[in-house]
């Protein structure tokens, strides 16, 4: 039988479901276990799914595909974005949007990966680490944003925020604990100058969750790929891609400003300085080097050598 593709558009409320090879088509479904269930129950055998990553209102649907042995592609917003512009989409509704994402997995599938759930303990890392992503984000924004407010509420509120976090810190450590090689991979990871419990944590959610990636897909995933603009004798300037999770790219550029005030990693911060390169680029090159470094330790099952890194360096 002939595959059909289904792009899905949804929300805390509903799923609004489209078929490429229904042209003008589209259905609306709760969006509960049970609705989602009952419709995967009523696809075609030959089917495949794609939905836009949405925080948390995909995920049911995510794990009903996976029960029901479905093929389902978890889309970047921004691609399909981009996307529906190249097709000049007038107009941007939740049934418009479907049709879009049905069309794009259609003829984009291969060059997609398909979603594969994550084992249960690295997802719920993932999901700490989000978690507490955002109250360290939502915590700065109000030291910024009330600095001005002279209160006793503020105190509290502050040092709610400061209590709460310490608690996410120990279910983390906890978590990362009670498994063996996660916890050997955290502390090898840590060898590495500039790399902290936070970081450490980052990563090893990364590399729990994507064992076979390589070191250059690390760095993609991340966003610290370069990209180029050239076009005949133009030169554009060089920027990262930025298509990973923020909070891990941020975790990674302290990451290697830390690096580059170590006695290891300041001869090779100079050297790129001397070249008459930026403190941000710097910073950027030297981010990549650590995820290099992390890919290798964990590879090899080693860990920081000082000496092998500055004889390494040597030529760069």
């Amino acid at each position: 039988m002939p595959l059909q593709h289904f792009g899905i558009d949804i929300d805390k409320a509903a799923l609004t479901v489209a078929c490429h090879e229904v042209p003008g088509r589209t259905e609306r479904v709760s969006n509960d276990a049970a609705s989602i269930d009952a419709w995967l129950r009523r696809l075609p055998a030959h089917s495949v799914l794609a939905v836009e990553a949405t925080g948390a209102c995909h995920q049911a649907l995510l794990q009903g595909a996976v029960r029901h042995d479905l093929p389902i592609y978890l889309l970047n917003p921004r691609d399909v974005r981009h996307y529906a512009e190249s097709l000049r989409r007038r107009t941007k509704t939740d049934r418009v949007d479907a049709q879009v994402i049905a069309r794009y997995v259609a003829h984009e599938k291969g060059n997609l990966r398909r979603y594969l759930p994550a084992p249960a303990s690295a997802a719920r890392l993932e999901q700490l680490l989000r978690r507490r992503a955002l109250l360290a984000q939502t915590q700065a924004q109000l030291r910024l944003g009330c600095s001005d407010l002279a209160l006793p509420a503020m105190d509290h509120l502050h040092a709610s925020f400061k209590a709460t976090l310490a608690a996410l810190d120990e279910q983390l450590d906890a978590l990362v604990a009670q498994d063996e090689q996660r916890a050997r991979q955290r502390e090898q990871l840590r060898s590495i100058p500039g790399v902290g419990p936070l970081n450490s944590l980052a990563l090893v959610s990364l590399f729990w969750r994507l064992p076979s990636i390589t070191a250059d897909g690390l760095i993609a995933f991340v966003g610290f790929d370069p990209r180029p603009r050239e076009s005949g004798n133009y030169r554009g300037q060089r920027r990262i891609s930025k298509r990973g999770d923020a909070e891990t790219r941020r975790l990674g550029y302290l990451a290697a400003q830390a690096f580059a005030r170590h006695p290891v990693g300041r001869p090779l911060y100079d050297r790129y300085r001397q070249r008459g390169l930026s403190a941000t680029a710097t910073y950027v090159i030297l981010a990549r080097k650590i995820l290099r470094l992390a890919h290798a330790l964990i590879s090899q099952g080693t860990t920081f050598d000082p000496q092998r890194f500055a004889a390494a360096c040597a030529g760069t």
